[in-house]
């Protein structure tokens, strides 16, 4: 079996005559050979054979052997949140209240570069309240290409290396130089390997995705979504705080909806992600949401503007709906001191009627 012909190839095997020569039986000759194949093939008493209880890397999302998606539109705030998922994980703090297994991390960075990741690094560290002393590795801009075996060879030898359990790449379409999205030719491979290197390595894999613009959903070919055991799309607008996790397709978790909010603080130069619940919106008319959605973007207005913007109704029921929106505590006059006769009131939010814009929003 190990010899070789003139040419230096090795040549066809003959099953069945080696079989024949052989002083072992015909079944554990196959079951021998096929132990031998990269791929290992397993008997059923092996399969059904007690398996090791599942452990969390990030309880009901990230497990070992598995390969995410965490898809955003350009300022969907995703690499913050994933770079925040890396630090808590690195650290075994909680992300977005799911407990963590703390592991060592392995970022991949092909879209960032050394400066903008160092300083968003800190950001999210000092955030924490952590320093540099974590378990956590990256590499910068090394243009790892995972459509070839040499590139996803790469990828498993600085795995391999740092003993990352976790790995956050940013982003799947650097890892795919060259390669249609759309094609299952070209994003085939790449899923492909992605899973044989986190099943060899028993490492969870985050691969951070954009999003179509036409229907926000992640974009490119369906050999993506049919490839991860998990799929989130990250929602959040420019200058919101609210994010928005919604869980598109777990394999081994539950589906649902999460939330955290986002803060940057440029005194203390922290960044950082807190876990918001958001209760069951109330049963507000059109108009009245007209009224909360105008001020959540113009912060404040006076009944006379209010009026004018409301568009569903008559001015003299948008005035009555901002009293009785007052009287239920979503807004609060901001000018409640001062001011001579035949001043307009003006009204804002109040910190309920914000959670309910949010939600509005982002919905």
């Amino acid at each position: 079996m190990g010899e070789y012909d003139f040419d230096g190839h090795k040549p066809e095997l003959d099953l069945d005559k080696l079989v024949e020569q052989a002083v072992i039986p015909a079944d554990e000759f196959l079951y021998r050979l096929l132990s031998e194949q990269e791929d290992k093939v397993y008997t059923l008493s092996e399969l059904f054979a007690p398996q090791p209880p599942l452990e969390w890397i990030v309880n009901g999302l990230l497990l070992p052997g598995s390969v995410a998606v965490f898809a955003g539109a350009p300022g969907s705030k995703k690499t913050w949140c994933l770079l925040n998922l890396a630090v808590c994980v690195a650290s075994g703090k909680d992300w977005l209240g799911h407990p963590t297994r703390q592991v060592s991390v392995l970022i991949v960075d092909e879209e960032s570069g050394k400066r903008r990741l160092s300083n968003r690094l800190r950001k999210v560290v000092c955030g924490l309240g952590l320093d540099d002393s974590l378990p956590l590795y990256a590499s910068v801009m090394a243009g790892f290409d995972l459509r070839s075996e040499e590139g996803a060879a790469a990828l498993q030898n600085v795995i391999q290396l740092t003993r990352a359990g976790l790995v956050v790449i940013d982003a799947l379409a650097d890892v795919a130089p060259g390669a249609d999205e759309n094609a299952v030719k070209d994003m085939l491979p790449v899923m492909l390997n992605l899973r044989h290197i986190a099943e060899e390595l028993d490492v969870a894999i985050c691969l951070i995705h954009h999003t179509n613009k036409a229907n926000g959903q992640y974009r490119g070919s369906s050999a993506i979504a049919g490839a991860v055991d998990l799929l989130v799309t990250v929602k959040s607008e420019a200058g919101e705080a609210l994010v928005q996790f919604e869980i598109d397709k777990t394999r081994d978790g539950e589906p649902g909806t999460f939330y955290g909010m986002a803060q940057w603080d440029s005194f203390a130069d922290t960044f950082t992600l807190n876990p918001v619940m958001l209760g069951k919106l109330p049963k507000f008319s059109p108009a009245e949401r007209e009224i909360i959605c105008y001020l959540g973007e113009t912060e404040e207005a006076d009944s006379a503007q209010l009026a004018e913007a409301v568009k569903s109704v008559q001015p003299a029921t948008t005035r009555r709906l901002i009293n009785v929106l007052t009287e239920g505590g979503w807004l609060e006059k901001a000018n409640t001191t001062g001011g001579g006769r035949g001043q307009r009131a003006v009204y804002r939010l109040s910190e309920r009627g914000e959670d309910v814009y949010r939600q509005i929003h982002i919905g």
